[in-house]
């Protein structure tokens, strides 16, 4: 995939998502499949040769969809609320770009600096005491 078709099928996969999300009310909350319903859907071995995005868009919809509970559903109450948002997914995809190991920091400086800079926003907002002097 060259950057022109990365840029058409990502705008596409952000479209079918936000259709995505205003669909959520109308759909049943809980998937509504029996185990193993995928299987059979799916080939054997994975494919030799990649398929076209749209193939892949068209099984999210007809194969993937009918087995996904809606946590973002307003009827679903069930272990804990989602945490999905528009502002988050649009970080998920920036952080997803970056396909970084951002576990310390000379391993990507800005990341480990925005960490330790949120957690006190955190700590702030929580009424924490300030961190004594190293």
């Amino acid at each position: 995939m060259d950057i022109n078709e990365y840029k058409t099928q990502a705008k596409k996969a952000v479209d079918q998502i936000a259709e995505y999300y205003e669909s959520i009310p109308s759909r049943p909350v809980v998937a509504d499949v029996q185990p193993g319903y995928l299987r059979p859907l799916l080939p054997d071995a994975a494919p030799v040769e990649g398929e076209p995005m749209d193939a892949i868009a068209a099984d999210i919809q007809t194969k993937i969809m009918p087995g996904i509970t809606h946590w973002a559903h307003p009827g679903f109450m069930a272990f804990f609320a989602c945490t999905a948002s528009h502002p988050a997914n649009i970080a998920e995809m920036w952080s997803n770009a970056f396909n970084g190991a951002h576990f310390n920091w000379i391993c990507s400086p800005a990341v480990t600096e925005l960490e330790t800079i949120v957690m006190d926003w955190l700590a702030k907002a929580l009424g924490l005491p300030e961190p004594s002097s190293p």
